[in-house]
C-alpha cells in the first residue's frame, strides 16, 4: 500500500478509535443533552480532545506497524484498542436494552470470583493460542473489527455538529455580583433538600437518632412530620413536582427539554407554571436562589431566579468550568457503569465530582445568607446519594463508593449533618436564624433499602421563633407543605 494510502488507513483508525472511547457521551449528547447541561464550550472541548487522541493514536499505529515480529505487532494493536471497544461496546449493549443483565452478570462475577478466574483463565489461553497460532489473521480480523465500527466517525460528527448551538445555562449570578448585607433582615425562607436522605436512618422512635446532634438540634425546635411523602420516588419526578407545587407520576429527560408522559403515552413539554415557589416568592419581595444537582435549574427557573448555579451528574465539565480536555474525558468515565471492571476507573472521575459539586452547592448556600434579606433559598446537596465519599470529617477516599451498604450510606449521613451544623451556626451569626424558616426535606427514601417506601420523606420545618418540637403523624404530602410555606411569606 502506498504511504499516502497507509497514513490516511492510520488516520482514519485512529479517529475510530477515538469515537469509540467518547461513544458513551456522544450516545447521551444524542439523545439527552439536556441531562448533560452541555455548553458550546464542552463541544469545542470534545472535538479538541478528539484532535489530540486521534493524532497520538495516528502516531503509535504508524509505530505498530514498525514492529517487525507479527505477534509482538498485534499485541500493541490490542493494548490500544480493548479501552476504547469496552467503552464503546457496553454502552452500546445498554442501548438495546441489557443494562440489567450487565449489571446482574457484574453482581454474579463478583460473588463467585473462582469461576470467573477459571473462565477468564480459559479465555487468555485461548487468546494466546490463537495469537500464536494466526497472528496474521487475528491483526487483520482486529483492522477488519475497525473498520466496520468506523462509520460511528459520521455518527460522531453528526451528533457535534446538531449540538453546536446547545448552550445550557448553568450559572445566574456569580457570588460576588451578590448583594452584601448592610442591615440584617430578620426573616429568609432556607429550603435545604439532602438527596436520598432517609426517615428511617435520620430517626429512631419518634425522634432523631442522637448521633446525629445537628437535626436534633434543629427538630427540637421544628415540626416534624413523620408521614410525609414526596411527590415522586426519583429526583426528577420529586423535585419538579416540589418546585411547582404538582405532582407528577412520569416524567423524562429527552433531547433539549423535559417531558411530561401523558397517560395517554404521549410526550408534552413540561411546563414551568407561572406560580412556580421561585415566582410566587419573587411576587411577594423575596430574592431567589437555587443550587444543586442533577436538574438545570438555571435554564428551567431562569425568569424566577436572581441566582443560580446547576451541576450535571454526567457531565464533568460543570463542577470544572475551565476549558479543559480533561472534560470530556473525566464525563466519559463518569457515563460508564459503576459495575466491576469499568467502575474502578469510573470512580477516578465521578469521586472527585461528588466532592467539587457538593463543596460547590454548599459554598454558594452559605454565601447567599450574606445576601441582602429576605431570601428565598433552596439547595439540593447530593452528599447523601452514591458515590458516597463523605464521612463526618469530610471527604475520604473510599475504595467502595458504589456499595449501598448501612457503613457508607451512615458515613454520608453524618456528613449531611455536619454541613447541617454549618448552616445553622452562618444563621445565628448572621443573626437570622431565630426569625427564618428553614425546611429540611428529601427528594426520596434511601430506595435500596427501602423499596416499599420510595417515597416516604423526612420533613422538618422551623417556623419563625419557633421554640418547642412538634410531632405530625397524620400523613403529609412534601409539595403541599412547601406550597403553604411560601404562601404565607
Amino acid at each position: 500500500m502506498p504511504i499516502k494510502h497507509k497514513n490516511f488507513l492510520y488516520a482514519w483508525l485512529a479517529l475510530t478509535l477515538s469515537c469509540l472511547f467518547f461513544y458513551p457521551l456522544f450516545a447521551t449528547l444524542h439523545d439527552n443533552d439536556i441531562i448533560l447541561q452541555w455548553r458550546i464550550q464542552n463541544s469545542l472541548e470534545l472535538i479538541a480532545a478528539i484532535a489530540l487522541f486521534t493524532l497520538l493514536l495516528t502516531g503509535a499505529l504508524w509505530l505498530i506497524d514498525k514492529i517487525p515480529n507479527i505477534k509482538l505487532r498485534f499485541s500493541a494493536l490490542f493494548l490500544i484498542f480493548i479501552i476504547p471497544f469496552i467503552s464503546f461496546f457496553v454502552h452500546f449493549l445498554q442501548q438495546l436494552g441489557f443494562k440489567g443483565e450487565l449489571i446482574n452478570l457484574g453482581q454474579y462475577a463478583h460473588g463467585n470470583r473462582f469461576i470467573v478466574v477459571i473462565i477468564g483463565a480459559f479465555c487468555c489461553a485461548l487468546f494466546l493460542f490463537l495469537i500464536i497460532r494466526y497472528p496474521r489473521k487475528m491483526t487483520y480480523a482486529l483492522i477488519i473489527v475497525l473498520l466496520a465500527l468506523s462509520p460511528l466517525n459520521f455518527l460522531a460528527g453528526w451528533t457535534l455538529w446538531n449540538s453546536r448551538h446547545v448552550n445550557t445555562k448553568i450559572v445566574i449570578n456569580a457570588p460576588d455580583h451578590y448583594e452584601k448585607k448592610v442591615k440584617t433582615s430578620k426573616h429568609s425562607l432556607i429550603v435545604i433538600l439532602f438527596d436520598e436522605l432517609s426517615y428511617e436512618y435520620l430517626y429512631k422512635d419518634g425522634s432523631i437518632n442522637p448521633q446525629y446532634v445537628n437535626f436534633q438540634q434543629l427538630s427540637s425546635k421544628s415540626d416534624n412530620y413523620h408521614a410525609a411523602t414526596s411527590p415522586g420516588s426519583a429526583t426528577l419526578t420529586a423535585i419538579p413536582g416540589m418546585l411547582m407545587g404538582r405532582r407528577y407520576e412520569n416524567i423524562a429527560m429527552k433531547y433539549d427539554n423535559i417531558y411530561r408522559i401523558t397517560k395517554d403515552n404521549k410526550e408534552e413539554y413540561l411546563k414551568i407554571e407561572p406560580d412556580n415557589l421561585f415566582a410566587v416568592a419573587k411576587n411577594k419581595g423575596y430574592k431567589t436562589f437555587a443550587y444543586g444537582t442533577f436538574l438545570p435549574y438555571c435554564e428551567m427557573f431562569d425568569q424566577s431566579l436572581d441566582g443560580c448555579r446547576s451541576f450535571s451528574v454526567y457531565n464533568y465539565a460543570t463542577v470544572e468550568t475551565q476549558f479543559s480536555l480533561l472534560n470530556p474525558i473525566m464525563t466519559t468515565l463518569i457515563i460508564w457503569p459503576r459495575q466491576r471492571p469499568q467502575g474502578f476507573i469510573k470512580n477516578k472521575a465521578i469521586s472527585p465530582w461528588q466532592r467539587r459539586q457538593t463543596e460547590q452547592v454548599f459554598h454558594l448556600t452559605l454565601k447567599t445568607l450574606d445576601e441582602k434579606a429576605p431570601v428565598f433559598m433552596f439547595s439540593h446537596i447530593y452528599s447523601t446519594h452514591l458515590p458516597f465519599v463523605f464521612n463526618r470529617n469530610g471527604y475520604y477516599e473510599n475504595k467502595k463508593p458504589f456499595l449501598q451498604n448501612d457503613e457508607n450510606y451512615t458515613k454520608g449521613l453524618e456528613y449531611a449533618d455536619h454541613l447541617l451544623g454549618e448552616l445553622i451556626n452562618k444563621m445565628e451569626r448572621n443573626g437570622i436564624f431565630e426569625g427564618s424558616e428553614i425546611i429540611i426535606l428529601s427528594d426520596h427514601n434511601y430506595r435500596i433499602m427501602f423499596p416499599d417506601k420510595q417515597s416516604h420523606i423526612p420533613l422538618i420545618i422551623k417556623n419563625p421563633y419557633q421554640k418547642a418540637k412538634k410531632d405530625i403523624l397524620e400523613p403529609a404530602h412534601a409539595e403541599q407543605a412547601l406550597r403553604e410555606v411560601i404562601e404565607k411569606l
